[in-house]
């Protein structure tokens, strides 16, 4: 359902009340291609909402991130909210924003901020580009197999306890026949799942990726760029494109530069 921006609240409807000065909101769709639909954002102009009021805004949006926009001190900072929950690194987000930003000021933003955060951003090839540090992995045990079922990938832990776990299937195998039990999932650890395959040759991408989150709201992501920055970095390779085979799907690419990848895609107005 639509967020409806009114100024008052209607109880017991998804009517809720809308921070003040905040402009209609923008819906932007991002990382299309061919057979992937891609994810989507709407950025709404104004000055830094109340977390608890935005996160009310967020449960009866269509868009996978609501993102709010405004400009402090000279910066251009941002919050993202998915199902009602802030997202610390939303990338399809920050890039939305970023895209926003470049159609009401006719030039990128090369930096924006959310809570405790910088992001940077370059233009390249007509494209704007989002950058982001390269996480380091450490391989693990196996997984417990009530997850998936039977199937057995490699598991590598990235970032801290809230961090991400990176489960490897053989090249080839196809991740759309995974059957996530989200329930075990979100009982049996803090991190959110990213599962990946590379892709069999001949293909329009160098791997497939799916990203489960239950635990925080999130079952299934559309496209995910966190991600898949993580994914180039993990996988060989100095530019990459990844699949993402959600329900919508998504193709993202990425880039290697010394300790940062960028990732990019399409970005249009939906």
């Amino acid at each position: 359902m639509p967020v409806t921006l009114v100024n008052e609240e209607n109880e017991g409807s998804a009517v809720v009340k809308t921070p003040q000065n905040v402009s209609e909101g923008q819906d932007i769709v991002l990382f299309e291609g061919p057979g992937a639909r891609g994810t989507r954002a709407t950025v709404f102009w104004g000055p830094a909402p109340e977390k608890k009021r935005v996160a009310e805004f967020s449960r009866h949006s269509v868009s996978e991130a609501l993102c709010w926009l405004w400009e402090e001190r000279g910066t251009p900072r941002l919050r993202c909210f998915n199902a009602g929950q802030p997202i610390v690194f939303c990338g399809h987000g920050i890039l939305a924003c970023a895209y926003s930003w470049w159609q009401r000021y006719g030039a990128p933003p090369q930096v924006l901020e959310t809570d405790g955060q910088r992001h940077d951003l370059v233009l390249e090839d007509g494209h704007l580009w989002l950058c982001c540090p390269r996480h380091a992995f450490r391989e693990t045990g196996s997984i417990p197999r009530e997850w998936f079922g039977d199937t057995t990938p490699v598991a590598s832990e990235a970032g801290g306890k809230n961090g991400y776990l990176v489960l490897r299937w053989p090249a080839g195998f196809d991740l759309r026949t995974l059957e996530p039990d989200f329930e075990a999932i979100a009982r049996g650890t803090t991190r959110a799942l990213i599962a990946t395959a590379a892709a069999p040759p001949g293909n329009d991408c160098d791997a497939t990726l799916r990203y489960f989150a239950p635990q925080y709201g999130n079952p299934e992501d559309s496209v995910t760029g966190s991600a898949c920055a993580l994914l180039a970095a993990y996988w060989p390779g100095s530019a990459l494109t990844f699949r993402q085979c959600s329900q919508r799907g998504g193709l993202v690419k990425s880039r290697k530069r010394d300790n940062t990848v960028l990732i990019s895609g399409s970005i249009r107005k939906a």
